[in-house]
């Protein structure tokens, strides 16, 4: 069993809705996004590839992100959340930066809602 199943089942035993996005690379890795059901509504969900929206080959990257936007049920406010898996590489700060605009970038759009 992959180790992100035993994460996703085990939140959602505990009341979690879990939003779960994987490395496009087949390597098991990816990121969650979790959230108790009994306090917040998901609004809307959008899930990132980091090799989208480059052509420069050095950029892409089997990185990931999510982005969720969900509503405290209590009190109606709203929060964008984000996981990210971006790359690290000390010499190569350029590609986590352009990583890191690129998601800004989508969490203004999705948070527009």
């Amino acid at each position: 069993m992959d180790k992100h199943k035993v994460y996703v089942k085990g939140l959602t035993e505990l009341g979690y809705n879990v939003i779960y996005y994987p490395k496009p690379d087949g390597t098991g890795e990816g990121g969650i996004v979790a959230f108790r059901n009994d306090d917040f509504d998901l609004i809307e969900k959008c899930y990132l590839s980091m090799n989208e929206g480059t052509t420069n080959p050095d950029f892409k990257r089997n990185h990931i992100a999510e982005i969720c936007v969900i509503r405290n049920k209590r009190d109606n406010y709203v929060l964008c959340v984000t996981n990210t898996h971006l790359f690290y590489l000390g010499s190569r700060d350029d590609i986590r930066t352009y990583q890191i605009a690129y998601l800004l970038d989508k969490v203004l759009l999705t948070s527009k809602i």
